[in-house]
């Protein structure tokens, strides 16, 4: 009887999952951003984790660390005002800690980005797309004839109708 006490005194224990952060394999990462030019560290630089989306700042010696990284490939994006977006690719080992040095190049670089919009339902065109058209034909060339070209709103305004009616008040 009492063997079977002991038992089921030990069956919540056997029966608890183990913990998530030892069945996941970790590292770190730890680094100092520097200026290419004189090899200067850099402070308050945003570097991202991409595949957790932490963010750190570098602090007054450049550095940065970031704990509990899962192992594998991982990217970084190290960002700071006046210096090109830098991405960097990096492996980060089980239980090891990996060390990198990032140098920024002063520059703006260049950004692109594509946003697509899609309807979840299709839809009906109401409207014509272009928010305000208009075709100007002889007539209306004519009466542009004598405007200023350097006077867009005042050569607008001549044609009868973009004009807007003047109220008298």
């Amino acid at each position: 009887m009492i063997r079977l006490a002991g038992a089921i005194a030990a069956l919540p224990l056997a029966l608890a999952p183990p913990d998530v952060a030892q069945s996941i394999p970790v590292g770190a990462i730890r680094g100092t951003v520097v200026d290419t030019v004189d090899g200067t560290a850099i402070r308050s630089v945003s570097v991202r984790l991409q595949s957790t989306g932490r963010i750190v700042l570098t602090d007054d010696q450049g550095r940065f660390e970031f704990a509990d990284v899962p192992d594998g490939h991982q990217e970084l994006y190290i960002s700071a005002v006046d210096f090109i977006l830098v991405k960097r690719a990096v492996v980060v080992a089980a239980g090891m800690t990996l060390d990198v040095t990032i140098a920024l190049t002063e520059g703006a670089g260049s950004y692109s980005e594509t946003v697509d919009v899609r309807a979840l339902a299709p839809m009906t065109r109401r409207e014509p797309a272009v928010a305000s058209e208009q075709t100007l034909g002889g007539r209306e060339l004519q009466q542009l004839r004598g405007m200023l070209t350097n006077d867009p709103l005042r050569a607008v305004q001549a044609l009868s109708r973009c004009a807007a009616p003047v109220s008298s008040r």
